[in-house]
């Protein structure tokens, strides 16, 4: 049986290089991973700790009032706060068009960030409702000093790139819209691309590729500017990638420090050096190596939605000789006629008995007679999960025409698995609930538990009363700040499963969220694969 291999070249990887954040925040409310609510906003004493915890050496900070509150008054507490570590936090203020007079006029706009000690300044148009072509006055003045611009957004930038050619755009993109990135990449050389939110499967060893790995740049994972978002995840896509180490030292901090040092103001402190400053003590522990790892979430087979690169079984294969991935829960995501997408995980199956565990797809829009669709993939064909998606098809899981389903599966244990997200149609996990009551033989895995923080919240009680309901990790909801380590707290490790997502998801980052929790190395053995092992029966 496969185990994990990289542990120990992955700590090798993180001594050589140096992390540098483009995507540090102060101020976010943190979740308690005793009481599962917010208790307190982050400062910078706790960031310091942080990042020397997970081996990041220097981070670029904002603040999060500065959005929420006042730009004025919360970028004036950023610089306050980050004079304490002016060797590993860079200030970067949060900007709006100036005619309001929230912000600096342009001129002196310019004097103030030199005096402050600011390296970057980051807008957030749709949030604070503006638009880009709002800020060409402030641009200009941008453009002159080649002050890096941090954007969430991409919509407008073509026009604003073929404008202000000076100005390094970084872009901080929301997930799935690689298509967009390549075509900005390729058209314009200022644009940059941080990796923290863009998770997609093999995107940075295809960018590499494709536009060079001087065009990204690392940061945390942010996807929500409500609670902090688990830190360090996306350290594991950049030491784990199939890239050299130079490639890796280029996007894990060298680039940001060749792009602020590039800014044409004399600031009061010299240049922004490679060297570490701090002694690294690294939350992956070489104790994990050889881990048995079994991901119960994994999808084959290639989007219309959105681009996802080496989604082909070839791919997936190379995956798991890397990293050493012992099984596989691999469901064919394919609208419409699943029948098509089932048959070709069954013959997976077939040839890969020993790393394939194949989940059939039911849609009751399209099986027949669930009985007979049943028997010819479980009993015939040796599936042993089934895989329900309620938004995508449309019904929810307790639809009279599954009933069937749920029986068949109660008689024989069969694990059913399902996508659920709160907040989308056909998708809150508190209908597993009653399910789970009526039939308490069917082990029924939480796909994403909800998806998000409230999700998450909701479907920890749920396994707490029910237990044949399992928790997995993949999606946003555990890849917020210590929410995995409040399900550990609440429900125990035994009935959480790993899970990515991938291809949607990179595996690395998935894994990361495992890897960089703050829980025993015992429950996070438990989390990546032995769970599963015993659900399995393997």
């Amino acid at each position: 049986m496969s185990n994990y291999k990289i542990s120990k070249d992955n700590s090798k990887i993180q001594e050589s290089i140096s992390f540098f954040d483009i995507n540090g925040i102060i101020g976010i409310p943190v979740l308690s991973p005793e009481t599962g609510e917010l208790h307190h906003c982050k400062n910078t004493s706790e960031l310091i700790k942080e990042m020397d915890s997970y081996g990041i050496d220097k981070a670029l900070v904002y603040h999060r009032d500065a959005i929420f509150y006042s730009p004025s008054k919360g970028n004036k507490e950023l610089c306050e706060e980050i004079k304490k570590y002016p060797d590993r936090l860079f200030g970067c203020w949060v900007l709006l068009p100036h005619e309001t007079c929230e912000v600096p006029h342009p001129e002196e706009l310019i004097r103030e960030i030199k005096n402050n000690n600011i390296r970057a300044v980051r807008l957030f148009p749709h949030l604070q409702k503006f638009q880009l072509s709002s800020c060409y006055e402030t641009f200009s003045i941008l453009d002159k000093y080649n002050i890096p611009v941090i954007l969430p957004e991409h919509q407008e930038l073509p026009q604003i790139c073929k404008k202000f050619k000076n100005t390094p755009f970084i872009l901080m993109p929301p997930f799935g819209y690689l298509r967009d990135i390549y075509n900005l990449l390729s058209k314009f050389k200022n644009i940059y691309v941080a990796i923290g939110n863009e998770g997609t499967q093999n995107a940075v060893e295809e960018m590499c590729e494709y536009f060079g790995a001087e065009r990204l740049l690392f940061g945390t994972m942010q996807h929500g500017l409500n609670v902090s978002s688990i830190h360090p995840a996306s350290i594991m896509i950049i030491n784990n990638a199939n890239i050299t180490l130079r490639e890796k030292a280029l996007i894990a901090g060298n680039n940001l420090k060749r792009i602020i040092n590039n800014v044409k103001i004399k600031f009061s402190s010299s240049h922004i050096k490679g060297k570490k400053v701090t002694s690294i003590k690294k939350r992956f522990n070489e104790s994990l190596s050889n881990s048995l790892i079994i991901d119960c979430h994994f999808h084959l087979g290639e989007y219309g939605t959105h681009y996802a690169p080496k989604s082909d079984v070839k791919s997936v294969f190379e995956l798991i000789d890397t990293v050493g991935i012992s099984r596989l829960c691999i469901n064919f995501f394919r609208g419409g006629d699943y029948r098509k997408g089932n048959n070709i995980i069954a013959d997976l199956v077939k040839k890969y008995p020993d790393k394939i565990i194949g989940f059939c797809r039911i849609d009751p829009n399209f099986a027949g007679n669930i009985v007979e669709v049943l028997h010819y993939y479980i009993e015939v064909l040796k599936m042993k999960g089934i895989k329900i998606h309620p938004r995508v098809d449309k019904f929810y899981a307790y639809d009279a025409r599954l009933k069937p389903m749920w029986e068949i599966a109660d008689k024989r244990r069969t694990v059913i698995l399902s996508h659920t997200t709160l907040g989308e149609p056909y998708s809150d996990p508190e209908q597993f609930d009653d399910i789970a009551g009526k039939y308490p033989n069917v082990p029924i895995i939480l796909g994403h538990s909800g998806n998000n923080v409230e999700g998450v919240k909701k479907s920890i009680p749920i396994a707490k009363k029910r237990k044949n309901i399992y928790l997995d990790t993949s999606g946003l909801g555990f890849k917020n700040e210590n929410l995995l380590e409040y399900a550990v707290d609440q429900i125990g490790p035994d009935r959480i499963l790993f899970g990515s997502d991938c291809t949607f998801i990179d595996f690395n980052l998935a894994l990361g969220v495992i890897v960089y929790s703050k829980i025993s190395n015992e429950d996070k053995r438990k989390i990546l694969g032995l769970n599963a092992a015993k659900l399995f029966k393997i």
